[in-house]
């Protein structure tokens, strides 16, 4: 029976190909829509779930009460992690973790790799198994290191490697030889903690000069609880150790003025679970979004498709009065209600099934562009794990029953005698149509107005000044290995003969994001005057705020012909502000004993992304001698050969060196990565669900003026005009899209006045976003319905009433 049900449908469908049409084409684009967009959901919650203790372990990070407000930092003293291991109750592990990137050399052969140095119960706590050599004994000694399956492919060309020689080079030439210990399997993608070889902590950059050190704080801190301690209870037995270790800072932040918290802790160690590192704001592993991130994903997911779900309730509803007389017939013949109910169902089972077979085709054909077109790496692997794949079935099951469940309820229900009399009514069905109507407009048109806003935020970023001229300054790193303070001369020589050149320095921290992914800040702290002052702090070369454009204000730039430079300092605006003096220019700063004179103010610049103000900035001449990075502006002019003239000469002054140079307009833009793929993604959910809704409305028209041809004929036989028809035939429809803008327009305001919250530099909400919403919703809507209307209006009348 089940089969000549299904029969009946097909042919039924068979009948109303542009119903069919519409509703296969909308259900399996927002089928498509949703599915990647759970993906790249799942995607980001997968993050560091192949840790077999990840709901033990936790980063700590310190809140200090300052007098300027609540500080939160990850950085920790090397001797913490000692003082913890040993005095803390509660925990079962625990280790230090930094990375850097340096050559490695095994033969004639150099390689750039990330190395990371950890204690010795990293490899117990994290889940990086070995496939070569024990990691019991893999970091016993110091010049022992584990490294991965790729870097053994690439240095040893595989094999049995433990027990082989490897050597790294240092800055300053302290190159040091490995012995390797172990082969691991590559890091996973999907893990926060990113390095392709492991060696002792000890062997840390700086670690033997700050390794006995309370006051440097300059690595991350991992713990792993034993099982029945929460992270809470750490943090109160954590207490009187803060207080013990970190008396110092108490005491100073108790000078100045700071207030603690309830309980009057001006410090405290808290911990971020290894769950939540990727979306936490204060881990040097989070990637910038909330976790709300996926959650918003998903809700986009579901009313995309909840869009394509109300074309098919309402295409099912309008549809039944054109199968007035099918549906009397066989109540008529004896059908019952289940059963007109399991007909109609079966047509919309139909009609899914056949949208998400093309929705799996879509997917299969047109993931590869997604992921170029998204900069993303999702895959359909994810649907091997049975759970996700038991919530997508039972998610169609539900949209099946949703799309073809009211509809089949609603017809099954009708008395059969006024439909034998050609009277079929179906109740309320006409508010129901309306309101599903107005839910896709409110979904499509909150979508275009944050868009939107969106852009104008992203434009503004891109645009507004930073303070330093990012379009002409190029930033090329200078890996280790490399004599850094030759290089920087030598590239200095070589450009000095360049008319597009019009300055070249050396620093120790780059803006924004370059090729080489690295980002560093570096804080400092010192009294002045009986305060504590904290401040961001770099190395510079000469030339600095010359070659990146930074106004002075008062003083100079560091300068060759004074030769006591080396102990001077150029700060910014609000490092001045914080010091409290009218001239700082020739006032001193205690750094660890050492009295430095403040030689010049700059004007402040954005160092760092618009979501934070300007930090104090104190910048000090020493990265000549090694600078991690090369800053060259070019002329306006310039900019176009900028690339290949640098490429050139870096090539000739560092016998062909990775080149790795990029403007420092792009690094800014990268640091915003995360804003511009959700904007992608809402632009392209705003557009779906705009179609999607247009389509419906196109197919509802299409219906609702054929049953009103009748009425149609009479009024142009009473002399109406072809205007005045297209105008009552649209209006209704643009009455359910205005009631839609009054709801949504608010909503756009108020989420995104909570969106833009999150910069410290925004844009004011224009006027003109709900007036191109509103325009374009209604503009969109008329052209959906307006057809249809106008050819109505052109058609014979008399045809009309004699088909009546």
């Amino acid at each position: 029976m089940f089969f000549n049900y299904l029969k009946i449908a097909w042919r039924n469908l068979l009948k109303q190909k542009v119903y069919a049409f519409v509703n296969v084409i909308g259900m399996s684009a927002a089928f498509s829509a949703t599915i990647i967009l759970v993906l790249v959901s799942y995607r980001e919650w997968s993050f560091n779930k192949f840790h077999e203790n990840r709901d033990r372990i936790y980063q700590f990070y310190r809140e200090e009460y300052r007098p300027e407000g609540i500080e939160e930092s990850t950085s920790t003293p090397a001797p913490m992690m000692g003082a913890w291991k040993r005095e803390c109750p509660g925990i079962e592990k625990i280790t230090r973790f930094t990375a850097d990137t340096k050559p490695v050399t095994s033969g004639d052969q150099s390689y750039n790799y990330s190395i990371g140095y950890a204690d010795a119960d990293f490899l117990d706590m994290f889940s990086f198994p070995l496939v070569q050599g024990d990691k019991r004994k893999a970091l016993a000694q110091q010049d022992q290191i584990i490294i991965s399956e790729k870097v053994a492919a690439a240095v040893f060309k595989g094999g049995q490697v433990v027990g082989k020689p490897l050597t790294v080079k240092y800055s300053g030439g302290k190159d040091r030889t490995y012995i390797v210990s172990g082969v691991m399997q590559n890091v996973p993608e999907l893990s926060s903690i990113k390095f392709e070889l492991l060696a002792r902590f000890e062997r840390a950059p700086y670690y033997d000069e700050i390794k006995e050190d309370w006051d440097s704080h300059s690595y991350r801190l991992f713990a792993q609880l034993q099982p029945g301690v929460s992270m809470s209870d750490i943090e109160r037995f954590s207490k009187p150790l803060v207080n013990k270790y970190f008396a110092n800072g108490i005491r100073d932040l108790k000078r100045d003025g700071a207030v603690g918290d309830k309980e009057g802790q001006l410090i405290r160690l808290k911990g971020i679970p290894l769950p939540e590192w990727r979306f936490s704001k204060v881990s040097t592993y989070g990637n910038g979004s909330s976790k709300l991130f996926p959650w918003l994903l998903i809700l986009l997911g579901i009313v995309i498709t909840m869009t394509a779900c109300v074309n098919f309730v309402n295409l099912s509803i309008a549809r039944s009065f054109t199968r007035s007389g099918e549906i009397g017939l066989r109540k008529a013949l004896g059908a019952v209600r289940w059963q007109l109910g399991i007909q109609f169902w079966c047509e919309a089972f139909i009609l899914c099934m056949l949208s998400l077979v093309l929705c799996v085709v879509i997917l299969f054909s047109g993931m590869k562009t997604f992921n170029a077109a998204f900069h993303s790496n999702i895959s359909l692997a994810p649907f091997v794990d049975p759970v996700l794949m038991a919530y997508l079935l039972i998610g169609f099951a539900l949209i099946t029953l949703l799309a073809g469940g009211y509809p089949a309820w609603l017809v099954s229900k009708v008395n059969v005698v006024e439909v034998l009399k050609g009277k079929l009514k179906l109740g309320s069905s006409g508010k129901v149509r309306n309101a599903l109507i107005i839910f896709q407009f409110i979904v499509a048109t909150l979508l275009i107005s944050c868009t939107l806003v969106i852009s104008q935020q992203l434009h503004y970023m891109r645009v507004r000044p930073l303070g330093f001229d990012k379009d002409q300054v190029v930033s090329i790193p200078v890996r280790e290995g490399l004599n850094k303070g030759q290089v920087l001369t030598m590239m200095r020589d070589r450009l000095s003969g360049e008319s597009s050149v019009l300055g070249v320095t050396g620093t120790s921290t780059n803006i924004g994001l370059g090729k080489d992914g690295s980002t560093r800040l570096s804080k400092w702290g010192f009294d002045y005057k009986g305060r504590g002052i904290k401040t961001q702090w770099q190395e510079v070369g000469y030339d600095y705020a010359k070659t990146l454009g930074v106004q002075m204000v008062a003083g100079r730039d560091f300068s060759r012909t004074f030769g006591g430079d080396s102990t001077g300092v150029v700060i910014n605006e609000e490092l001045a502000r914080l010091l409290q003096e009218k001239e700082p220019v020739g006032a001193f700063l205690d750094m660890d004993g050492q009295k430095r004179e403040i030689v010049g103010v700059i004007k402040n610049y954005n160092f760092e992304s618009l979501h934070q103000r300007v930090a104090p900035l104190m910048l000090t001449l020493g990265a000549d001698a090694a600078p991690e990075y090369i800053f060259v502006k070019v002329t306006a002019g310039g900019v176009a050969n900028a690339m290949p003239m640098l490429k050139r000469i870096w090539d000739n002054v560092t016998d062909k060196a990775t080149f790795e140079g990029t403007f420092l307009d792009e690094n800014t833009q990268s640091m915003y990565k995360q804003e511009q793929y959700f904007s992608i993604i809402l632009r392209s959910g705003a557009g779906l669900a705009i179609i999607i809704s247009c389509m419906g409305l196109f197919a509802i028209g299409v219906l609702v003026i054929s049953q009103r041809s009748k009425e149609v004929g009479i009024r142009k036989v009473l002399g109406a005009s072809v205007l005045g028809i297209v105008g009552l035939l649209s209006k209704d429809f643009i009455k359910l899209v205005l009631i839609a803008l009054v709801v949504a327009l608010p909503a756009c305001w108020y989420v995104m006045r909570q969106w833009l919250a999150g910069f410290a530099y925004r844009v004011e909400i224009a006027w003109w976003v709900y007036v191109v919403t509103a325009v374009t919703a209604i503009v969109i809507a008329f052209m959906a319905v307006s057809f249809q209307s106008l050819r109505a209006a052109l058609s014979n009348p008399v045809k009309a009433l004699k088909d009546r």
